[in-house]
């Protein structure tokens, strides 16, 4: 039932499921003869019968160009991740520039010997860091993560949880991936009586299956 290559149909009819490919979940109907009569790799065989020339094996088919371009993408950086690089560089760099200042007024102040004053300069520097910084954002991050699995949301990185967060527009067209593949009325308006009537009618009256 599962197309290894992707293939021209020379004989008979299939209806395929290609929702590894194109996202719908309804399978489409294929008719040998037809234009764009294939079946793709990856795709499986939910009805009908056919008799296929394979066109493309391995990385030349659809499905392999797809995992070809999937290894081109470089992993991107979130916005919390961008900011809390941003503020351990600042961090860094006042605790470096403190260490510093107090190098110098050491021994110039202080008269206190080099060595002295650089192991107080030193330890100047590593207080400044925030030891508990890491554990605080993986702590909130986690709770969020947790908020979210409540909801029935499942999330890979606990860095994306700050960025679903910040999200406020979603824009998509597959319906069937982020749905139950089903549309109801939730509320309508209608001129007068009359169409509304018509409207309620028509709504029950639609196939669930065809939206007709």
């Amino acid at each position: 039932d599962r197309v290894s290559a992707d293939s021209t149909l020379l004989d008979g009819e299939l209806d395929l499921d290609e929702s590894a490919l194109t996202g719908e979940s309804l399978p489409v109907h294929r008719v040998a003869g037809q234009r764009g009569a294939a079946a793709f790799s990856g795709t499986a065989c939910v009805a009908g019968s056919a008799t296929a020339l394979v066109t493309s094996t391995g990385m030349y088919t659809q499905l392999g160009r797809i995992a070809a371009l999937t290894q081109r993408v470089q992993g991107e950086e979130s916005p919390l991740e961008r900011q809390v690089r941003r503020i351990a560089w600042l961090i860094a760099a006042v605790a470096i520039g403190a260490g510093l200042v107090f190098l110098v007024v050491g021994i110039v102040g202080a008269h206190l010997s080099f060595s002295d004053a650089a192991v107080f300069s030193i330890g100047l520097i590593v207080a400044n860091v925030p030891e508990g910084l890491l554990p605080t954002i993986t702590l909130a991050l986690a709770v969020g993560v947790r908020a979210l699995a409540q909801r029935g949301a499942l999330v890979k990185r606990l860095s994306a949880v700050e960025t679903l967060g910040s999200t406020a527009v979603i824009c998509t067209d597959k319906t069937g991936t982020l749905t139950r593949n089903r549309m109801e009325v939730v509320e309508w308006w209608a001129p007068d009586e009359e169409a509304l009537r018509l409207a309620a009618s028509a709504c029950t009256d639609a196939d669930p299956l065809t939206g007709t």
